[in-house]
């Protein structure tokens, strides 16, 4: 990933989310800007207007976490790339 490039991941699990989050703050000379939020999935209906639909239960269905990719250095930049990260 290039510096400046957002990485974003979707993620269905609590804990798979605080495992990321934790790997990329520690990577905190490799990421910044770490950011993580729920989605809802509300079914959308076609009719005379279009619409979500009106529902009780709306169910959750994941999070996206965002992060910014950082390289100030060359150093930096070898390991982003070698590291997969």
């Amino acid at each position: 990933m290039r510096s400046g490039g957002i990485l974003t991941c979707y993620i269905t699990t609590v804990t798979a989310l605080s495992t990321l989050g934790n790997a990329l703050e520690k990577r905190n000379d490799l990421y910044s800007h770490i950011e993580a939020f729920g989605i809802l999935r509300r079914p959308w209906l076609d009719g005379l207007s279009i619409r979500s639909e009106h529902q009780e239960g709306i169910m959750h269905s994941g999070f996206i976490l965002t992060a910014r990719a950082l390289a100030t250095s060359a150093t930096n930049q070898a390991n982003f790339t070698t590291t997969g990260a």
